[in-house]
Protein backbone atom coordinates (compact mmCIF):
# COMPACT_ATOMS: atom_id res chain seq x y z
CA UNK A 1 0.00 0.00 0.00
CA UNK A 2 1.08 3.13 -1.06
CA UNK A 3 -1.88 5.26 -1.26
CA UNK A 4 -4.88 6.37 1.82
CA UNK A 5 -7.67 8.18 1.38
CA UNK A 6 -9.79 8.72 5.14
CA UNK A 7 -12.29 10.29 6.11
CA UNK A 8 -11.51 13.71 8.76
CA UNK A 9 -14.76 14.04 11.02
CA UNK A 10 -16.22 17.56 12.61
CA UNK A 11 -17.17 17.32 16.14
CA UNK A 12 -19.04 19.35 18.69
CA UNK A 13 -19.39 20.07 22.35
CA UNK A 14 -22.70 19.07 23.42
CA UNK A 15 -21.27 20.23 26.95
CA UNK A 16 -18.65 22.31 27.52
CA UNK A 17 -17.60 23.62 31.19
CA UNK A 18 -14.81 25.15 32.81
CA UNK A 19 -13.64 23.77 36.16
CA UNK A 20 -10.57 26.13 37.07
CA UNK A 21 -7.09 26.16 36.51
CA UNK A 22 -4.47 23.63 36.51
CA UNK A 23 -0.76 23.82 38.23
CA UNK A 24 0.48 24.38 34.35
CA UNK A 25 -1.95 27.62 34.18
CA UNK A 26 -3.95 26.14 31.47
CA UNK A 27 -8.08 26.28 32.33
CA UNK A 28 -9.41 22.71 33.07
CA UNK A 29 -12.65 21.75 31.06
CA UNK A 30 -15.22 18.91 31.48
CA UNK A 31 -17.22 18.31 28.09
CA UNK A 32 -19.18 15.91 26.50
CA UNK A 33 -17.78 15.71 22.57
CA UNK A 34 -19.49 14.59 19.87
CA UNK A 35 -18.63 13.41 16.20
CA UNK A 36 -20.25 14.64 13.08
CA UNK A 37 -21.04 12.79 9.61
CA UNK A 38 -19.64 16.31 8.14
CA UNK A 39 -15.77 15.45 6.98
CA UNK A 40 -12.77 16.72 5.49
CA UNK A 41 -11.16 14.26 2.94
CA UNK A 42 -6.85 13.43 3.55
CA UNK A 43 -4.70 11.30 1.04
CA UNK A 44 -1.81 10.05 2.26
CA UNK A 45 0.92 9.48 -0.60
CA UNK A 46 3.75 7.70 0.72
CA UNK A 47 7.02 9.26 -1.24
CA UNK A 48 10.47 8.43 -1.86
CA UNK A 49 12.36 11.11 -0.23
CA UNK A 50 12.42 12.22 3.26
CA UNK A 51 9.96 15.20 2.68
CA UNK A 52 6.52 15.69 3.88
CA UNK A 53 4.45 17.75 1.61
CA UNK A 54 0.96 19.36 2.06
CA UNK A 55 -1.66 19.90 -0.36
CA UNK A 56 -4.98 21.68 0.53
CA UNK A 57 -7.71 22.76 -1.80
CA UNK A 58 -8.15 26.01 0.32
CA UNK A 59 -4.99 28.44 -0.30
CA UNK A 60 -6.00 30.22 3.46
CA UNK A 61 -5.16 26.68 5.03
CA UNK A 62 -0.82 26.85 5.65
CA UNK A 63 1.01 24.19 3.22
CA UNK A 64 3.90 24.31 5.28
CA UNK A 65 5.12 23.45 9.18
CA UNK A 66 2.65 25.67 10.35
CA UNK A 67 0.25 22.67 9.08
CA UNK A 68 -1.08 20.74 12.01
CA UNK A 69 -1.06 17.59 9.72
CA UNK A 70 2.28 18.64 9.20
CA UNK A 71 2.87 18.31 12.50
CA UNK A 72 1.69 14.88 12.88
CA UNK A 73 3.21 13.50 10.61
CA UNK A 74 6.74 14.73 11.53
CA UNK A 75 6.14 14.31 15.40
CA UNK A 76 5.40 10.25 14.64
CA UNK A 77 8.27 10.21 12.53
CA UNK A 78 10.50 11.46 15.56
CA UNK A 79 8.60 9.25 17.67
CA UNK A 80 8.93 6.21 16.25
CA UNK A 81 12.31 6.99 14.82
CA UNK A 82 11.41 5.59 11.13
CA UNK A 83 14.04 6.86 8.62
CA UNK A 84 13.15 7.29 4.69
CA UNK A 85 9.63 7.97 5.13
CA UNK A 86 8.61 10.86 3.51
CA UNK A 87 4.44 11.47 2.92
CA UNK A 88 2.52 14.32 0.65
CA UNK A 89 -0.74 15.27 2.49
CA UNK A 90 -3.54 16.22 0.18
CA UNK A 91 -6.58 17.92 2.30
CA UNK A 92 -9.99 18.81 0.96
CA UNK A 93 -11.45 20.79 3.30
CA UNK A 94 -15.46 20.96 4.00
CA UNK A 95 -15.22 22.13 7.97
CA UNK A 96 -14.94 26.02 8.91
CA UNK A 97 -11.52 26.91 10.08
CA UNK A 98 -11.45 28.11 13.58
CA UNK A 99 -14.95 27.03 13.77
CA UNK A 100 -14.97 25.48 16.78
CA UNK A 101 -15.16 22.12 15.40
CA UNK A 102 -11.67 21.12 15.40
CA UNK A 103 -11.13 20.24 11.81
CA UNK A 104 -7.33 21.33 11.77
CA UNK A 105 -7.06 18.13 15.00
CA UNK A 106 -9.38 15.84 13.55
CA UNK A 107 -7.23 16.44 9.94
CA UNK A 108 -3.68 15.48 12.49
CA UNK A 109 -5.87 12.60 13.59
CA UNK A 110 -6.77 11.67 10.35
CA UNK A 111 -2.66 11.83 9.52
CA UNK A 112 -1.39 9.74 12.61
CA UNK A 113 -4.23 7.09 11.91
CA UNK A 114 -3.17 6.52 8.32
CA UNK A 115 0.42 6.62 8.33
CA UNK A 116 0.18 4.16 11.34
CA UNK A 117 -1.23 2.03 8.43
CA UNK A 118 0.46 3.30 5.57
CA UNK A 119 3.98 2.99 7.47
CA UNK A 120 3.10 -0.28 9.19
CA UNK A 121 4.20 0.79 12.21
CA UNK A 122 1.78 -1.34 14.59
CA UNK A 123 1.05 1.53 17.50
CA UNK A 124 -2.18 1.14 19.12
CA UNK A 125 -4.72 4.02 19.59
CA UNK A 126 -3.77 4.68 22.80
CA UNK A 127 -0.03 4.97 21.90
CA UNK A 128 -1.28 7.23 18.84
CA UNK A 129 -3.50 9.04 21.38
CA UNK A 130 -0.67 9.72 23.49
CA UNK A 131 1.26 11.25 20.47
CA UNK A 132 -2.01 13.15 19.18
CA UNK A 133 -2.04 14.74 22.37
CA UNK A 134 1.28 16.31 22.09
CA UNK A 135 0.21 18.01 19.12
CA UNK A 136 -3.66 18.94 20.26
CA UNK A 137 -5.66 18.69 22.68
CA UNK A 138 -8.82 17.72 20.71
CA UNK A 139 -6.51 14.81 18.71
CA UNK A 140 -6.86 12.36 20.81
CA UNK A 141 -10.69 13.04 21.08
CA UNK A 142 -10.83 12.16 17.10
CA UNK A 143 -8.62 8.65 17.34
CA UNK A 144 -11.18 7.51 20.02
CA UNK A 145 -14.17 9.09 17.98
CA UNK A 146 -18.06 8.77 18.44
CA UNK A 147 -19.28 10.06 21.95
CA UNK A 148 -16.78 10.92 24.36
CA UNK A 149 -16.15 12.74 27.45
CA UNK A 150 -12.81 14.92 27.62
CA UNK A 151 -11.40 16.78 30.46
CA UNK A 152 -8.26 17.97 32.21
CA UNK A 153 -7.28 20.53 29.21
CA UNK A 154 -9.19 18.17 26.93
CA UNK A 155 -6.73 15.39 26.12
CA UNK A 156 -7.88 13.13 28.43
CA UNK A 157 -10.82 11.24 26.75
CA UNK A 158 -13.27 8.08 27.75
CA UNK A 159 -15.44 6.48 26.14
CA UNK A 160 -19.59 7.50 26.45
CA UNK A 161 -23.00 5.50 25.53
CA UNK A 162 -23.37 6.63 22.06
CA UNK A 163 -25.99 9.47 21.31
CA UNK A 164 -28.92 8.55 19.35
CA UNK A 165 -29.28 9.69 15.84
CA UNK A 166 -29.73 13.14 15.65
CA UNK A 167 -29.51 15.37 12.12
CA UNK A 168 -27.16 18.61 13.46
CA UNK A 169 -27.38 21.52 11.19
CA UNK A 170 -23.86 23.81 11.62
CA UNK A 171 -23.92 27.47 11.00
CA UNK A 172 -20.77 29.69 10.44
CA UNK A 173 -21.28 33.34 10.10
CA UNK A 174 -17.58 33.34 8.78
CA UNK A 175 -16.09 35.04 11.76
CA UNK A 176 -12.92 32.99 13.42
CA UNK A 177 -12.46 32.89 17.06
CA UNK A 178 -9.17 32.38 18.98
CA UNK A 179 -8.84 29.60 21.48
CA UNK A 180 -6.80 32.33 23.45
CA UNK A 181 -9.50 35.08 22.83
CA UNK A 182 -12.05 32.96 23.86
CA UNK A 183 -10.94 31.86 27.09
CA UNK A 184 -9.31 36.00 27.33
CA UNK A 185 -13.34 36.58 27.62
CA UNK A 186 -14.96 34.50 29.74
CA UNK A 187 -16.50 35.60 32.78
CA UNK A 188 -17.63 33.44 35.69
CA UNK A 189 -20.55 35.16 35.87
CA UNK A 190 -21.57 33.53 33.08
CA UNK A 191 -20.24 29.82 34.61
CA UNK A 192 -22.74 27.44 36.27
CA UNK A 193 -22.71 26.66 40.00
CA UNK A 194 -24.09 23.69 39.32
CA UNK A 195 -22.21 20.58 37.02
CA UNK A 196 -24.52 20.16 33.85
CA UNK A 197 -22.28 17.29 32.65
CA UNK A 198 -23.19 14.83 35.10
CA UNK A 199 -26.90 14.85 34.23
CA UNK A 200 -26.01 15.33 30.08
CA UNK A 201 -23.84 11.57 30.90
CA UNK A 202 -27.30 10.45 32.67
CA UNK A 203 -29.64 11.32 29.97
CA UNK A 204 -27.51 9.61 26.88
CA UNK A 205 -26.95 6.49 29.31
CA UNK A 206 -30.93 6.49 29.13
CA UNK A 207 -31.42 7.66 25.52
CA UNK A 208 -33.48 10.45 26.67
CA UNK A 209 -33.35 12.39 23.55
CA UNK A 210 -35.55 15.41 24.87
CA UNK A 211 -33.21 15.60 28.06
CA UNK A 212 -30.53 15.17 25.82
CA UNK A 213 -31.48 18.45 23.93
CA UNK A 214 -32.49 20.15 26.77
CA UNK A 215 -29.26 19.78 28.55
CA UNK A 216 -26.82 21.09 25.91
CA UNK A 217 -24.52 23.90 27.56
CA UNK A 218 -21.46 25.90 27.00
CA UNK A 219 -19.76 28.05 29.06
CA UNK A 220 -18.41 29.99 26.41
CA UNK A 221 -21.83 30.76 24.59
CA UNK A 222 -22.91 34.03 26.10
CA UNK A 223 -19.25 35.31 26.52
CA UNK A 224 -18.64 34.91 22.89
CA UNK A 225 -21.89 36.03 22.09
CA UNK A 226 -21.48 39.27 23.28
CA UNK A 227 -18.60 39.67 21.12
CA UNK A 228 -20.18 37.95 18.08
CA UNK A 229 -23.85 39.29 18.09
CA UNK A 230 -24.56 36.91 15.08
CA UNK A 231 -24.33 33.68 17.44
CA UNK A 232 -27.43 35.20 18.67
CA UNK A 233 -28.90 36.38 15.45
CA UNK A 234 -28.22 32.55 13.93
CA UNK A 235 -29.61 30.94 17.56
CA UNK A 236 -32.74 33.36 17.15
CA UNK A 237 -33.01 31.97 13.43
CA UNK A 238 -32.61 27.91 14.37
CA UNK A 239 -35.53 28.75 16.66
CA UNK A 240 -37.41 30.55 14.26
CA UNK A 241 -37.56 27.68 12.10
CA UNK A 242 -38.34 25.23 14.57
CA UNK A 243 -34.97 24.60 16.13
CA UNK A 244 -35.90 23.69 20.16
CA UNK A 245 -32.63 23.93 21.12
CA UNK A 246 -28.94 25.54 19.87
CA UNK A 247 -25.39 25.55 21.28
CA UNK A 248 -22.23 27.43 20.25
CA UNK A 249 -19.52 24.81 19.55
CA UNK A 250 -16.43 24.86 21.23
CA UNK A 251 -14.88 28.54 21.91
CA UNK A 252 -16.73 29.49 18.75
CA UNK A 253 -17.81 30.61 15.85
CA UNK A 254 -20.28 27.82 14.79
CA UNK A 255 -23.43 27.43 15.86
CA UNK A 256 -25.54 23.44 15.95
CA UNK A 257 -28.83 22.29 17.00
CA UNK A 258 -30.32 19.00 16.69
CA UNK A 259 -32.97 17.78 15.17
CA UNK A 260 -35.30 14.55 15.05
CA UNK A 261 -35.60 14.19 11.09
CA UNK A 262 -33.71 15.59 8.01
CA UNK A 263 -36.70 17.28 7.12
CA UNK A 264 -36.99 19.49 10.12
CA UNK A 265 -32.90 20.01 9.77
CA UNK A 266 -33.41 21.26 6.08
CA UNK A 267 -36.47 23.74 7.15
CA UNK A 268 -33.61 24.95 9.58
CA UNK A 269 -31.05 25.11 7.14
CA UNK A 270 -32.78 27.01 4.44
CA UNK A 271 -33.82 29.26 6.87
CA UNK A 272 -30.26 30.47 7.42
CA UNK A 273 -29.00 30.76 4.30
CA UNK A 274 -29.17 34.45 3.24
CA UNK A 275 -27.79 35.13 6.91
CA UNK A 276 -24.68 33.24 6.96
CA UNK A 277 -21.83 32.33 4.40
CA UNK A 278 -22.22 28.81 5.56
CA UNK A 279 -24.43 26.34 6.71
CA UNK A 280 -25.51 22.14 6.45
CA UNK A 281 -27.30 19.55 7.33
CA UNK A 282 -24.94 17.05 8.58
CA UNK A 283 -25.47 13.81 11.16
CA UNK A 284 -24.04 12.41 14.37
CA UNK A 285 -21.33 9.97 14.01
CA UNK A 286 -21.32 6.79 16.12
CA UNK A 287 -18.40 4.42 16.53
CA UNK A 288 -20.30 0.64 16.51
CA UNK A 289 -17.00 -1.20 17.91
CA UNK A 290 -14.73 0.18 20.20
CA UNK A 291 -12.11 -2.04 19.80
CA UNK A 292 -11.99 -0.84 16.25
CA UNK A 293 -10.57 2.81 17.57
CA UNK A 294 -8.57 4.65 14.82
CA UNK A 295 -9.78 2.65 12.06
CA UNK A 296 -10.55 5.78 10.35
CA UNK A 297 -12.66 5.22 7.19
CA UNK A 298 -10.63 4.22 3.84
CA UNK A 299 -11.21 4.54 0.28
Amino acid sequence: MNKLTLKSHAKINLTLEILGRLPSGYHQILSVMQELELHDLITLKARHDNFIKIVCDKPYVPSNRRNIAWKAANLLRQKTGIKHAGVTITIIKNIPVAGGLAGGSSNAAATLCGLNRLWRLGLSADELMAIGAEIGMDVPFFILGGTAIATERGEIVFPLAPLPKFYVVVANPGVGVSTKEAYQSLNLADMLSDRITPKFISALENGDRQAIMGLLHNDFEKSISRKLPIISEIKATMQEHGASNSMLSGSGSSVYCLMDSKTQAEIVCEGLQSKVPYVIVTASKSVLNRQDACSTESF
